[in-house]
Parts: C-alpha cells; structure tokens; sequence
C-alpha cells in the first residue's frame, strides 16, 4: 500500500494557521539552505517561472527531505499537464 506524504500547508491552513512559503528562483540547493529554517512550502512557478518538468522530480524531493510541501503553478490549465506535475511529486 502506497501511503501518501502528509500535505503540512493543506493541514495548516484548514486549522486556520499561518503558512509560511519561500518564494524566487528555486533549485534544489536553494530548498536545501532554506530547509532548517522551517519554511511549509515552497512556491514551484513552472508558469513563468524557470522550472519545467525535467527539474520538478528534483525539486520535489528536497521538499520532501525537510517537510516542505511543494506547491507548482503550472503552465496550461490542461489535465495531463496536472497529472503529470502531481506525478511529479507536486501537492
């Protein structure tokens, strides 16, 4: 059985929390350095942004090591362009 990673910013914010994200131009170093910091997401802009689908598994999986939920804005409202992007590792 599959178990699927727990959503922090989903959580935090149907509790009525604060939700704190980092934002920019994001590699997977750049979520590294800021992951100690305990940031809950971070904002992945495959719109007009820099990443594309090759960097998504990678940066999806920094997330992952500290917590963090990765949050994409993709570039076409199109299905499989979801899907893919969730496949991706995307929350």
């Amino acid at each position: 059985m599959v178990q699927l990673r727990e959503n922090v910013t989903k959580n935090k914010l149907s509790r009525g929390e604060v939700v704190t994200v980092i934002d920019g131009y994001l590699t997977p170093h750049i979520i590294d350095a800021f992951g100690p910091l305990g940031f809950d997401a971070a904002w992945i802009d495959a719109e007009h942004g820099a990443p594309d689908f090759g960097d998504l598994p990678d940066l999806t999986r920094a997330c992952d090591l500290w917590g963090i939920t990765p949050l994409v804005r993709v570039n076409l409202n199109i299905p499989s362009i979801i899907y893919r992007t969730l496949d991706a590792g995307a929350q």
